[in-house]
């Protein structure tokens, strides 16, 4: 969700928006635990429908599941690995102008819409 203000303090635009975690981000997460904790993974090597993923999964970045040391590579972290094995996070980040101001709600890997660790994982 994207919500466009300007701020009073000096009429610049700000642009806010509200991500949450589904179903194709934590496949991404999965994709990335198969490849091994801290190991990079370039999503072109990925096959199509998880690379396409990754545009929404470079977020994780702000819950500290991945980390992304250049454009195009990701490594899990153990913190993402923890959120796969069933650890709460938060639900929601919100940025305003590209910087994390906040976080919402809580979830789980099982509480994500239409993610089945059955079959997923």
């Amino acid at each position: 969700m994207r919500t466009v203000s300007t701020c009073v303090e000096c009429g610049h635009k700000t642009v806010e928006y509200r991500r949450g975690i589904h179903r194709e981000m934590v496949r991404f997460l999965a994709a990335l635990r198969r490849a091994g904790l801290g190991t990079l993974v370039d999503v072109r090597s990925l096959d199509p429908a998880t690379a396409k993923a990754s545009t929404d999964a470079c977020y994780f970045v702000h819950w500290g599941f991945v980390e992304r040391p250049s454009r195009g590579l990701y490594a899990i972290t153990q913190a993402g690995i923890d959120f796969l094995n069933g650890a709460t996070a938060h639900k929601s980040v919100i940025t305003r102008n590209g910087c994390v101001v906040g976080f919402e709600g809580e979830v789980t890997v099982d509480d994500v819409k239409g993610f089945d660790p059955a079959t997923d994982l």
